[in-house]
């Protein structure tokens, strides 16, 4: 009220033809902005009026009465202009205030206005917020914002399309939402390899890979054209799907070979060789092999472990179940007795803490079952 009066002010803060009575030695106290130009030695601290170009009269008025109340209108009409007189005049005080207003009032319709907001002048605890609200909600916004969702910014975009988790939304969906926010701007086609090539290919129908690899608004480079063909090569071979999965890392292999569809009737060779595979390099390295050798046997991974389960001998006789160890160094057999069948057959599954591990054996007179759990 006393600067409205122009009780006691020494300086006239002009935006356009709106004027603002002010006190320099508050206003110094207040911005780092204002104590720079009030300093003794700078032609603005001998001057009566100042004129601001950068800021809007209602920032420039939200800014003064947070200065001399303590308290800052807020809402998120005039948040922007808000934040940029609060930003520019260096009132960092005001500047954690919106950044606290963005955290506490997220809605679906404001999700996406507010991260392009907290991007746009950097407010961490609200970047961190939006992009977190907007990939639990993203399944809700694709239906009730996908106008909000086309104007997001590059980096919270990428935030999103690289979460690992996006409850109840289907790839296609989001590689939908990808292309056409890259169709809504030109000058977004830069950015298409970077997010395109976080989109999970293989859980795509074929039919959209399709479509999307012979369409031409949104140009793909060699990149994501060899994703989209390796993507479609997964769904037309079933049975290479377990080592064609786009998520393995790290693979394992136990040597041997695996017979194709000529070679059923082929017997098969026993090994005790484990190789193991770096992506880093695409190089295959041999590690500390199994103590048996053995074909025809199954393998699961409990904790930081596998086990080979089961399978046959180099005379044919059935094998114990072995533990590889992660270290690579150690090699422990678990007990487990031989059967002495005709034939029989492995399969093993890990749930929690244990492994499963399920025995189908049988000769020309009995048919049997057996279940064993092994503990880690």
């Amino acid at each position: 009220k006393r600067a409205e009066e122009g009780f006691l002010c020494d300086i006239l803060l002009k935006v356009k033809e709106n004027e603002f009575p002010a006190h320099k030695s508050l206003l110094a106290c207040s911005s780092d902005y204002f104590r720079a130009m009030f300093k003794s030695y700078t032609q603005e601290s001998k001057a009566n009026v100042i004129q601001l170009q950068v800021v809007s009269p209602t920032g420039l008025q939200h800014v003064l009465d947070f200065i001399y109340t303590s308290l800052l209108p807020l809402s998120f009409e005039s948040l922007e202009e808000t934040l940029e007189a609060a930003s520019y005049l260096q009132v960092t005080d005001a500047i954690g205030l919106c950044n606290q207003y963005l955290v506490n009032n997220l809605t679906l319709e404001n999700c996406c206005f507010s991260a392009n907001v907290a991007r746009r002048f950097y407010l961490p605890d609200a970047l961190v917020a939006t992009q977190k609200y907007i990939v639990n909600n993203l399944w809700k916004l694709l239906d009730l914002d996908l106008a909000g969702l086309l104007e997001l910014n590059f980096r919270t975009l990428l935030a999103v399309v690289e979460s690992p988790d996006l409850p109840m939304v289907q790839e296609t969906r989001l590689l939908n939402l990808v292309l056409l926010w890259l169709k809504q701007d030109k000058s977004r086609l830069t950015h298409g390899s970077s997010l395109l090539e976080h989109i999970r290919y293989g859980l795509i129908p074929v039919e959209e890979l399709r479509k999307t690899y012979t369409q031409s608004e949104v140009p793909l480079t060699a990149g994501i054209k060899c994703l989209i063909i390796k993507a479609i090569n997964y769904h037309t071979s079933a049975f290479k799907q377990p080592i064609l999965d786009g998520l393995v890392t790290e693979v394992v292999a136990f040597d041997g070979g695996t017979p194709g569809v000529a070679e059923r009737d082929k017997i098969l060779s026993v090994t005790n060789k484990v190789h193991r595979y770096d992506p880093r390099f695409n190089t295959w390295t041999q590690i500390t092999g199994m103590l048996e050798k053995r074909c025809q046997f199954s393998c699961c991974v409990l904790g930081n472990d596998i086990f080979a389960i089961g399978g046959r001998g180099e005379n044919g006789s059935l094998q114990n179940s072995c533990c590889i160890a992660t270290d690579l160094s150690l090699l422990n057999c678990l007990g487990f007795d031989k059967e002495s069948t005709t034939q029989c057959a492995y399969t093993s599954i890990r749930y929690k803490e244990f492994l499963y591990e399920y025995i189908y054996f049988w000769s020309s007179k009995t048919i049997a079952r057996e279940s064993k759990c092994l503990e880690q």
